[in-house]
């Protein structure tokens, strides 16, 4: 798997050789000399925990990034070519964590439609192509609907059809169903694997999520920017004292495994037994409901129960969120959570001693998950959780308001969320990712806020701001 002098383009899709990468202002390399190869119809998982360099790593597969030094070559092409980064793109398609940033257009096989047209592609050969696509994911009875209209699950599959209508001989899914509920993440596994195994199409998933990479044909782990563990998901899961050595979000146990193809596991419960209690932040515990936990002193435990609602608190985008409610959450001080998920983000402002918290979301389903969570945890006196738009006719003000979103959307937010501040308050927004940070900072610049702390983790921004 690390051997530098592979070389043979036909046997082998993407190689990485002494592939390092260090994002603007970092101390360190976030992927710091990997060697490694995906085989022609090779089905290769990326296991890692936040801040690893998986995603980093599945970002120069793809030519989005640039290495430092060393090289990637997809399909014989280096990635450093600029005259070649529209090919490799055409070769090697990418998937990413949010549907809703990679689809564009307003019905289904328009979306579908857009990479063709742009190449070029005869109208005829575009016909064939969407619906091979579509019926390839299992999409084709909705070819003419409006992609807000399906679920997260469908939307991905979406995504994926109009990677695939671009023929690659490879398909990279960074983190593709960290956002989705157990079923969506059942109905994108169901789909890959089907297309690894009948079209012959190598797959790369990046994940933190151990039921998926055990399915893979190949694995690496990754920490701190190196390959740490490499082989089959047998070889590396029975090396039980190493892999929990490497801090990874689930817990191994004595890892007796029996793998079996995945349209054999049950999804909707298999991942529970991989989702055990983590600390986020200093004092903040999380701790599933169905688990135990003995706190140590200081610990603030959070139960929770994700359900089919997104915010488990593992993805690095809510654990950061985690880090800066600590700073600035104070006792009796008043919090919304915007977009609230779980609600494991208001629940945790309200751990950390905010007297009155307002959890609200658009999503029904997500409203009726933070609601049983609030009474898991007996906050229901605290925590008012809501079904709509804070936007929309609600006059709530607090010392801390937060968003763990897209940066889309917390560009929009900064203007209209500052009437909802109290004097002094914090803007606590997350789910920004590197490429969208200076877009996100003008934004909060034009609507007089002043960034008063950053976090990064991987490709993932936080910002904490305040009104100037």
């Amino acid at each position: 798997m690390e051997d530098k002098s592979v070389t043979n383009v036909e046997e082998n899709r993407i190689i990485a050789s002494s592939l390092c990468y260090r994002y603007p202002e970092a101390e360190k390399n976030a992927v710091d000399e990997v060697s490694m190869r995906v085989k022609k119809g090779e089905f290769l998982a990326i296991l890692g925990h936040n801040g690893s360099g998986k995603s980093t790593l599945a970002k120069l597969f793809n030519a989005l990034y640039v290495p430092g030094s060393g090289t990637v070559w997809v399909c014989g092409m280096d990635t450093k070519d600029d005259d070649l980064v529209f090919d490799i793109r055409q070769h090697a398609g990418m998937v990413f964590q949010n549907p809703d940033n990679q689809i564009v257009a307003t019905v289904v096989e328009e979306d579908v439609a857009f990479g063709l047209e742009n190449n070029g592609v005869p109208p005829k050969e575009i016909r064939v192509r969407i619906d091979d696509a579509l019926r390839a994911v299992g999409m084709s009875q909705y070819a003419k609907k409006a992609p807000h209209m399906l679920s997260g699950g469908q939307k991905q599959r979406v995504a994926i059809a109009g990677v695939l209508a671009m023929k690659p001989d490879v398909i990279i899914l960074d983190e593709s169903t960290a956002m989705l509920d157990p079923s969506g993440r059942r109905e994108v596994m169901n789909t890959v694997h089907r297309l690894n195994r009948e079209e012959g199409i190598s797959v790369v998933i990046i994940t933190h999520y151990m039921s998926e990479a055990a399915t893979a044909d190949y694995m690496i782990v990754m920490d701190d920017g190196r390959i740490a563990m490499n082989g089959t998901p047998r070889e590396v899961f029975t090396k039980v004292d190493k892999v929990r050595a490497l801090e990874l979000p689930f817990d191994v146990g004595a890892l007796s495994m029996d793998i079996k193809t995945v349209h054999d596991q049950d999804w909707s419960e298999n991942w529970k037994k991989y989702y055990k209690p983590f600390r986020a932040g200093e004092r903040l515990v999380i701790k599933p409901s169905w688990e135990t936990y003995e706190p140590k002193e200081g610990d603030l435990v959070l139960e929770l129960d994700p359900g089919m609602a997104f915010g488990t608190g593992t993805h690095e985008t809510t654990f950061m969120c985690m880090e800066q409610l600590e700073k600035y959450v104070t006792p009796g001080c008043r919090a919304i959570d915007v977009g609230c998920g779980s609600g494991i983000l208001g629940l945790a402002a309200a751990k950390l001693g905010a007297a009155d918290v307002l959890a609200i979301d658009l999503d029904e389903l997500a409203v009726k998950v933070a609601a049983e969570n609030t009474e898991k945890n007996g906050l229901s006196n605290v925590v008012r959780v809501a079904h709509g738009d804070l936007l929309e006719k609600r006059e709530e003000k607090a010392d801390v308001i937060v968003a763990n979103i897209i940066a889309d959307v917390i560009c929009y937010l900064c203007g209209p969320v500052k009437k909802h501040l109290l004097e002094g308050g914090t803007f606590i927004c997350s789910g920004i990712i590197r490429e969208r940070e200076e877009d996100v900072q003008r934004a909060l610049a034009a609507a007089g806020y002043t960034v008063c702390n950053r976090l990064a983790k991987g490709e993932w921004v936080c910002l904490a701001a305040k009104l100037a």
